[in-house]
């Protein structure tokens, strides 16, 4: 399933308008973004840019449960400093476990 505008979460946290932001992935999460694997990696990187490091982990364990590829994670610019979190690799050992 495709969740259509959840791409531009990032675009208001590039032009600096974070309530914007939190307001289009909460809209997200209402559209079904849990369920997109995608989707949920692009709001976790949207909290992740905001500095709301758990928002962006429990979107990313979405992502995960949902078979977006921790490769993807593991390349992705922007979730850097997130990877070197205990709870990043915490949560990175689960999603291969189940």
């Amino acid at each position: 399933r495709n969740v259509t505008g959840v791409q531009t979460c990032a675009l208001p946290i590039s032009l600096g308008s974070r309530a914007q932001a939190v307001e289009m992935a909460i809209a997200a999460e209402r559209l079904g973004a849990a369920d997109d694997g995608g989707a949920a990696a692009s709001v976790a990187m949207a909290y992740e840019t905001l500095g709301e490091r758990v928002l962006a982990l429990r979107w990313l364990e979405k992502a995960l449960k949902s078979g977006y590829a921790a490769s993807s994670i593991e390349s992705s610019p922007t979730l850097a400093e997130l990877r070197k979190d205990a709870r990043y690799r915490a949560l990175l050992g689960k999603s291969t476990t189940h």
